[in-house]
């Protein structure tokens, strides 16, 4: 009888050690949605429309167009791949594959801190070009003053120019 009684409890308390590790599972992938909905709360959209307000040539231009897909390729298929990821191992919990979820909430924590890094870095990327925009409107608007002058210099001594008039 008391072998009888001494299973019974040994099953009682894996099932709770078991229900202790699945509710610790089940906070762990809450974690890793916030997480994941933090990332794809950023307003990374309204930095770069900051941007597109410039004039934009040549390599900023590429910049730009790179930033932007880069983003939308965050939003569009590696968030997605971090929500069938959570999907995977909100289903292993359910079926009590511990071993399973904690490799699948590892794959996604490595995700999601990769993408934030590419974030950071975009971000970085794109206030050092809006900082060399603003010292490179300050130095245009030093020199332009000096410009206009230059050009009332030269319509006024035209005469001494001669032949370099034009390309003056």
């Amino acid at each position: 009888m008391e072998f009888v009684i001494g299973i019974i409890l040994l099953i009682i308390v894996l099932v709770i050690v078991m229900l202790i590790i699945r509710k610790r599972l089940y906070g762990s992938v809450d974690y890793y949605e916030e997480w994941k909905l933090k990332v794809m709360n950023r307003n990374i959209a309204s930095e770069l429309s900051r941007l597109k307000s410039l004039n934009l040539k040549g390599y900023t231009k590429g910049k730009f167009e790179h930033w932007k897909e880069k983003w939308d390729d965050i939003l569009s298929n590696d968030l997605a791949d971090v929500e069938e990821l959570l999907y995977d191992a909100e289903h292993a919990v359910d079926q009590f594959r511990f071993s399973r979820a904690r490799k699948i909430l590892t794959q996604i924590d490595q995700t999601l801190e990769k993408l934030e890094q590419e974030i950071d870095l975009i971000l970085q990327e794109l206030e050092e070009l809006l900082e060399t925009v603003r010292s490179t409107r300050a130095e245009e608007e030093k020199i332009l003053p000096l410009i206009a002058e230059l050009r009332n210099q030269l319509s006024q001594n035209r005469y001494k120019f001669e032949r370099a008039e034009n390309r003056l």
